[in-house]
């Protein structure tokens, strides 16, 4: 299998389908803030009854579907990033984007870069983070007990967990696959020079 390189019209495709990838993390990521305020909204005690009981099973059970709906979007959206990158490479791999290939060196010389994933990887955490800590901020500000303990462990062990691997994919890469990805389509394109 060898490359062909693309022809106008499918360089307009790629083009088309990496500005809708792009667009899709974004609209991910406004979901994601969708659907905690939703919940949130759901959770917060309405009157002055509610001051004082227990946060209950049920809520326990909102907050740490709302921690694992948070991460789906937030895989969803990693996904979509190396499904971008796979057009991106081989617009850099076959040399028919000049911004790929400048892109791509600029990101190599600027180990610091903060583009798409870390911004977004951050509006996660932060969902998440106050999700996971609605039942601490519950006891905080309407001094809610936070019984049944058994839901509180599971929250903050969702939380723990929820943290740890948004930040390792989101910061520290953990699952990348851009470089797999060049290597393929540079492989491929050395089998069409032989």
């Amino acid at each position: 299998m060898t490359l062909k390189g693309p022809d106008p019209e499918d360089l307009r495709k790629i083009h088309a389908e990496v500005n809708q990838l792009v667009n899709q993390r974004l609209a991910l990521t406004t979901l994601a803030i969708t659907i905690f305020t939703a919940v949130l909204a759901l959770l917060v005690p309405r009157d002055t009854a509610s001051v004082g009981t227990e946060y209950g099973l049920f809520r326990y059970s909102l907050s740490i579907l709302l921690i694992l709906f948070e991460f789906v979007l937030f895989v969803l959206a990693y996904h979509l990033t190396s499904m971008l990158r796979t057009f991106t490479a081989y617009l850099d791999v076959t040399c028919k984007s000049g911004w790929e290939s400048d892109w791509r060196k600029y990101r190599d010389r600027n180990p610091g870069y903060w583009g798409y994933t870390k911004p977004q990887s951050i509006i996660f955490l932060l969902v998440g983070i106050v999700a996971g800590s609605l039942p601490a901020l519950f006891w905080l500000f309407f001094h809610i007990d936070l019984r049944p303990w058994i839901g509180a462990a599971i929250c903050c062990a969702a939380l723990l967990l929820y943290t740890v691997f948004v930040t390792g994919m989101g910061f520290w890469g953990w699952f990348a696959k851009e470089n797999k990805i060049k290597e393929r389509w540079t492989m491929i394109l050395k089998e069409k020079e032989q």
